[in-house]
């Protein structure tokens, strides 16, 4: 994908359609700065990788920069200041000064927007993958579930595919060049008196007079093409033999519009009085004296309809061919060469010189990529390649001064080939298509007396249309090498045509001719035609035809085996514009908050930590019903299934209500464990609503009061514990130091902890039993690869336990039996001599050897058997409404659902 994307040109082959003002993506163009109507990249990660060069290239317009922070400023504060921080980091002191900070840009001032914003961002590459990310392929990047293809060969359709078509074509083409890869159910009849048109053409580009070239150099320091033809039109020579037409078949003038050019060009030719181009489909002309603000004038109401002898010419790539002026008999034109030029494109080029030959000449100007591969392979008749194409007069053409036009016209002719046998995949899937549509046609119209009742229009439909959305294996479950045309085709049509019950025969060495009449078909070889349906004969014998007319044409040749540049047409059906009115639910109703009986009974009777876990157990409901109503209820409880976290009645119950209460799952503020000496403990940990933490609070209150007057013992009573999720970067983890404590894992991520510090994001990823992927582009990520395509690490990273040893002892060569510590270990029992760890000494072993990957304590060792990531994802995004700061956080670095790149660079924000 990225070898096809870099090998197209900017605004030559794709760029952003200039009209299309609500789509924003890239669109294939069919000349310069002229783009398909209605067309789009068929193959999605085409389109999006073109969309993101684009706009690396062209940068943001104003309007789009606007927007762009605007939608930073509806994010977040802490990810909408992160995200700017990021953007300024690379900009220099002085792009830096007066915006250093997000608050400091006021998009009402217009001054500020335009001398600094919008100079330092339109072509910030962070800024662009933002807009595009944010705003454009979130909704425009969409395919849909079918798609209804209509190709060449649905215009051309033959009675010899399907009896009941009816439809006769007809058209005209200038050249015939492309004729072998017309549909098979068409054939291109040249008129007789035409047919020496070709040879006219190529004796008058011929002509010694024509064998004019010039290069062009690399572009460096600022300069391009464009100026480099300015300067190579305004050298004495081109003055001097009046090259006064510019025919840009090469599409190198980029760095200016077509009025531009000529305005430039004109004010450096003091000599001529207007200068002529197309605005549009308009002939423009513009004069000397007129200024950049003057609206141009229609040629032919200008007094230089019959005259142009004192004119200047631009036609730019997309009107090189079917134009036609008036041009003195002594006049030179320049004809730029472009990479992949074919030959029907540089004639027609060269022929709007209509006196080509017979006073009017060509000067030829290449780009540096061409002139390279001219003089490889072409400027010298002793390279192999170029005798590829040469005949012996044309190479006795070396001794006469004209070589040089003949080794372009020799380059234009391999670009043809090289052209057609590009073409050839998608002529044959095309094909393929129109032989689905027959042969479903044939099956369910054929024998019908009504042949468009409703039964038959609506199978007729369900069978012509295609899947849009392919699988990833669909995609790219190819094969990755190269093959030769032949093989793909009767791969193509194998796959394809065995669901219709047609004969694909490999015609190894067949090289007949593609000449299809009634007659050829009778007389085809029995093998292809014994068919109990004589429909089915002319559907087999039109598959056999494609493949001899590829073998007989490109059987040496070799291509990859797949097809990424697949362009479709996308005409829209247009819909019934509606104005809905979304009927909301109504108000959910509160539920009465009250103190649970069952926290009551363990406040009462939990007056030693030993017996708190048995009480919470018995009279307290386990952590995973906090997932009970909603729709998360079964992964939540396979996931959080136990464990020394619970919850209170009151603080499952919200509102009324049995199932679909996603939105009303209480945050935890509140938390009850046994006291300890250090701060920490293994719990039980209890969560409780506010209410009854107010209950608890004023029980407390009492307690010490009743203790300063009757000296009663409280050491016993469980303690109350404030908890505030780290949902901020730079917020502290404990902002009570004397009465704050460290939560399990379990409830901090639970709680929406996204912004963790690089001591608890350790903790809550060896909780999550996740192996993440590493990133730094070097052995770490090598390991990763290797363990994932073993299967000992899936993919999002969650090690699952039957590879959780291997994949430990890999990562932590500390268990190679020649280490001190694993002797230790092994003369205490902890590990046998296999070194396997028996789960008696499971935790104690892991919690030293492993403090990556295991904790010291129950509550931080992984207790997953499959993969929670997709869980916590949904969970923190539509139940935490963290979706935006997960983005930008540590904690989606680590289940695989951030936009940033490492760990480091969050980091360097905090």
């Amino acid at each position: 994908v990225l070898r096809l994307c870099l090998a197209k040109r900017w605004r030559v082959n794709y760029g952003a359609h200039p009209k299309r003002k609500n789509y924003q993506m890239a669109v294939p163009f069919q000349a310069k700065d002229v783009a398909a109507e209605r067309t789009e990249c068929g193959h999605p990660d085409v389109g999006i990788a073109l969309t993101f060069v684009h706009y690396f290239q062209a940068g943001l317009s104003k309007q789009q920069l606007r927007n762009t922070f605007e939608k930073l400023k509806h994010l977040s504060d802490s990810k909408a200041k992160a995200t700017y921080r990021e953007w300024v980091a690379c900009l220099s002191e002085t792009q830096r000064s007066g915006i250093g900070s997000l608050d400091g840009v006021n998009l009402e001032d217009p001054n500020q927007f335009t001398h600094k914003v919008f100079p330092a961002f339109h072509r910030h590459m962070d800024v662009i993958c933002f807009w595009l990310l944010k705003l454009i392929l979130s909704v425009q990047a969409k395919q849909f579930s079918k798609k209804l293809l209509s190709t060449a060969s649905d215009m051309c359709r033959s009675q010899d595919l399907c009896p009941h078509w009816r439809a006769v074509t007809t058209g005209f083409s200038g050249t015939d060049d492309l004729s072998l890869v017309l549909p098979p159910t068409i054939q291109q009849k040249n008129i007789k008196e035409l047919e020496l048109t070709n040879g006219v053409q190529l004796m008058r580009i011929l002509k010694a007079e024509n064998n004019n070239y010039h290069s062009l150099l690399p572009i460096e320091n600022g300069s391009s093409f464009t100026n480099q033809i300015l300067e190579f039109l305004n050298t004495p020579n081109c003055v001097k033999e009046n090259t006064n037409v510019v025919l840009d078949a090469g599409a190198l003038v980029l760095n200016m519009g077509n009025r531009e050019f000529v305005s430039t060009w004109l004010k450096l030719r003091p000599d001529m009085q207007a200068g002529v181009f197309f605005e549009g489909n308009n002939i423009c002309v513009i004069t000397l004296d007129m200024s950049e603000d003057d609206k141009s004038l229609p040629l032919g109401v200008s007094s230089f309809a019959n005259d142009m002898s004192s004119c200047l010419l631009y036609l730019d790539d997309i009107h090189t061919r079917g134009s036609d002026f008036k041009l003195p008999l002594h006049t030179r034109a320049l004809l730029t060469l472009g990479k992949g030029l074919p030959k029907d494109k540089f004639c027609q080029a060269g022929m709007r010189m209509r006196q080509l030959g017979l006073g009017q000449s060509l000067v030829f100007v290449a780009s540096p990529e061409v002139d390279q591969i001219l003089k490889k392979d072409f400027f010298t008749c002793d390279n192999n390649a170029s005798k590829l194409y040469m005949s012996n007069e044309v190479m006795r053409s070396f001794h006469y001064g004209i070589a040089k036009v003949h080794a372009i016209l020799i380059w234009t002719l391999s670009n043809t080939v090289k052209k057609i046998c590009d073409l050839i995949p998608y002529f044959v899937s095309q094909f393929i298509c129109t032989l689905h549509k027959a042969s479903a046609y044939n099956k369910l119209v054929s024998n019908k007396s009504d042949p468009f009742d409703k039964f038959t229009v609506k199978n007729l439909a369900i069978s012509y249309v295609e899947e849009e959305v392919l699988e990833l294996h669909k995609l790219y479950g190819h094969s990755r090498g190269i093959d030769n045309l032949p093989s793909i085709v009767y791969t193509m049509l194998k796959r394809s045509l065995n669901s219709d019950n047609l004969v694909v025969h490999d015609l190894v060495g067949d090289t007949r001719g593609f000449n299809i009449t009634t007659d050829s078909i009778e007389k085809m070889p029995m093998s292809a035609t014994e068919q109990p349906d004589s429909d089915l004969k002319f559907l087999n014998f039109f598959s056999t035809e494609i493949q001899s007319r590829v073998k007989r044409i490109a059987a040496e040749v070799h291509r990859p085996c797949s097809m990424l540049d697949e362009e479709q047409e996308r005409e829209l059906e247009h819909e019934l514009e509606e104005e809905m009115h979304v009927e909301l639910p109504g108000p959910a109703k509160p539920l009465e908050p009250h103190v649970s009986e069952g926290l009551i009974e363990v406040l009462k009777s939990c007056s030693r930590s030993g017996l708190c876990p048995l009480l919470c157990k018995r009279h307290l409901a386990p952590l995973s019903d906090i997932f009970s109503k909603t729709s998360f209820a079964q992964t939540g409880k396979q996931h959080f299934n136990g464990g020394m976290v619970f919850v209170t009645q009151d603080f499952v119950l919200t509102v009324e209500g049995k199932q679909g209460l996603d939105n009303y799952v209480k945050d935890i503020r509140w938390i009850i464990k046994p006291r300890s000496a250090n701060g920490k403990g293994d719990g039980p940990f209890i969560l409780i609503s506010n209410f009854e933490a107010e209950y608890y609070a004023r029980m407390l209150n009492r307690m010490i009061f009743n203790r300063r007057k009757k000296s009663v013992d409280i050491s016993g009573i469980l303690a109350l514990y404030y908890f505030a999720p780290l949902t901020r970067l730079q917020q502290p983890r404990q902002f009570l130091t004397i009465s704050s404590f460290d939560p399990p894992p379990i409830i901090h991520v639970l709680g929406g902890s996204v912004h963790a510090d690089n001591e608890l994001q350790e903790v809550i990823q060896r909780f999550l039993g996740i192996c993440p992927y590493p990133g730094d582009c070097g052995e770490g990520d090598e390991k990763w690869n290797e363990y994932f395509s073993k299967g000992w690490i899936e993919r999002d990273g969650f090690v699952p336990d039957r590879t959780k040893r291997t994949v430990l002892s890999k990562l932590f060569p500390i268990m190679t039996g020649s280490n001190e510590k694993w002797n230790e270990y092994f003369s205490k029992g902890w590990i046998e001599r296999d070194g396997f760890v028996p789960d008696r000494t499971k935790r104690t072993v892991l919690s030293k050897l492993f403090p990556i990957m295991t904790g010291s304590n129950d509550v931080n060792i992984c207790p997953f058997t499959s993969s929670p990531v997709e869980f916590l994802i949904k969970f923190l995004c539509n139940v935490r409404y963290l979706g935006e700061e997960l983005s930008s956080s540590k904690m989606g670095k680590l289940l695989g659902s951030s936009e940033i790149e490492t760990f480091k660079k969050v980091e360097d924000l905090a």
